[in-house]
C-alpha cells in the first residue's frame, strides 16, 4: 500500500466507524468492516475508500476483530468462530488462531478458504451475476442476442444456486433459432468435503428440436480439491428426465431414468479473472445404449480493478447418442457478454 494511501487514511480515520483492522505483511494497516473472504480475496468496506477494498488474502499478516464469522477450511470443515490475534511467525505461511465455541484452534492462513460475516447465529453469503451480449456479423447478416444470470446463496451448511441462459439467433433467409435453459441446485453439507445434492434443469432448444426437457434428481458430491485458488468436485447420482419434441422430429416424447456422473472445476486469480467448467455424463437406464452429456465452460475477466464489471466468454455443449431421427445429436453455443456481479 502506498504512503499516499496511508496518509489519506490517517486524515479520514474510518476506524471510528469500523470494527476490524487489517495488518499487512509489509507493515501497513487498514481499518473497516470485513464483509467476506473467498477465492483468495478479502472484501473490506471502509467509508474512507471509494467503494470496497479487495485485498489479497496472502497479503494479510493478522486481523483485529471482535465479530463472529462463518469459516470454511480446505479440509471441508465449516464452523462459526472469531479471529484471535497471535504473534505472526516469520514463515511463508502465517497461522491464524480461530476461537470456536470457546475452543481455540490454529489454522494455516492458506487453509481458510471462506469467511463470511455473521448477524446473530449465522449469515449467508449472497452472490449474483447478470450479463447480456450482442454478436453481429455483416457478411451473413447473423445476429445473436444472449442474456445470462446466476444466483448463489451459501450458508453454514446449505447452498442454493440457480442460473438462467437465453440465446436468440437470427439470420436473413434462415429460421430464427432459440435456446433457453434454467438450472438449479441445492446442496446440504453432510461431512467435511461431502454434500448431498438436489438437481433440476429445464432446457428448450430449437436446434435439437426439443420443446422441453425436464430433469430432476439428486446425488452426492465430494470435493477432491478446495483451496483459495481452485476447486475440483466429483458428482454421482441419478435423475429422471421427461422430454417433449417438435412435431417434425419423428418422436413425440420420451421419459427415462438416467445415471449421473460429473466433474466441476473452478480456478480463481486474485481480483482479476475466474474460470469454471463442468462436465456431466448421463447414461440411460431405460434406453439401451443411450448416453447424454452436458459440458459448460466459462471465463470471466474483470474490466476495471476494484469494480464489479466483467467481460465473459462461455461455451455450452450438449450431446445425445440417440436423438430423434430428424434431429441432430449435438448442439453447441459460444457466447460473449458484459456482466455485473455482486459482491
Amino acid at each position: 500500500m502506498s504512503h499516499l494511501a496511508c496518509a489519506i487514511l490517517a486524515l479520514f480515520p474510518c476506524a471510528l466507524l469500523a470494527q476490524d483492522t487489517i495488518y499487512f505483511k509489509n507493515g501497513d494497516r487498514l481499518s473497516g468492516r470485513i464483509k467476506n473472504m473467498q477465492r483468495g480475496t478479502l472484501l473490506l468496506s471502509c467509508p474512507a475508500l471509494d467503494g470496497d477494498a479487495r485485498i489479497g488474502w496472502n497479503r494479510v499478516a493478522r486481523i483485529d476483530s471482535e465479530r463472529t464469522f462463518q469459516f470454511e477450511a480446505s479440509s471441508g470443515e465449516r464452523f462459526l468462530g472469531s479471529i484471535k490475534n497471535k504473534p505472526v511467525a516469520e514463515s511463508k505461511d502465517s497461522e491464524i488462531q480461530i476461537e470456536r465455541l470457546g475452543d481455540a484452534r490454529e489454522f494455516k492462513q492458506s487453509d481458510i478458504i471462506l469467511a463470511v460475516e455473521t448477524l446473530g447465529k449465522s449469515q449467508s453469503l449472497i452472490e449474483m451475476d447478470v450479463g447480456a451480449g450482442v454478436n453481429l456479423t455483416k457478411s451473413n447478416s447473423l445476429r445473436q442476442f444472449n442474456v445470462a444470470s446466476s444466483f448463489k446463496l451459501t450458508g453454514p451448511r446449505n447452498q442454493v444456486a440457480a442460473s438462467l441462459n437465453s440465446i436468440l439467433t437470427a439470420q436473413s433467409g434462415v429460421e430464427t433459432s432459440q435456446r433457453h435453459e434454467f438450472s438449479m441446485q441445492y446442496a446440504r453439507n453432510l461431512a467435511p468435503r461431502w454434500d448431498v445434492l438436489t438437481i433440476g434443469n429445464l432446457l428448450s432448444s430449437e436446434e435439437q428440436k426439443l420443446d422441453l426437457r425436464s430433469t430432476l434428481g439428486g446425488g452426492f458430491a465430494y470435493s477432491l480439491v478446495q483451496t483459495n485458488r481452485s476447486r475440483l468436485q466429483a458428482v454421482a447420482g441419478s435423475v429422471w428426465t421427461k422430454e417433449r419434441y417438435h412435431p417434425d422430429s419423428g418422436i413425440e416424447g420420451r421419459d427415462s431414468a438416467e445415471g449421473l456422473m460429473g466433474l466441476t472445476f473452478a480456478l480463481f486469480k486474485f481480483k482479476m479473472w475466474t474460470a469454471d467448467s463442468s462436465l456431466y455424463v448421463l447414461p440411460s437406464f431405460t434406453t439401451a445404449g443411450r448416453v447424454r452429456a452436458d459440458w459448460n465452460t466459462s471465463f470471466r475477466w474483470r474490466l476495471i480493478e476494484g469494480k464489479n464489471f466483467w467481460w465473459s466468454m462461455s461455451q455450452i455443449f450438449n450431446y445425445d447418442s440417440k436423438p430423434p431421427s430428424n434431429a441432430p445429436g449435438s448442439d453447441y453455443v459460444t457466447q460473449t457478454s458484459l456482466s455485473w456481479s455482486f459482491p
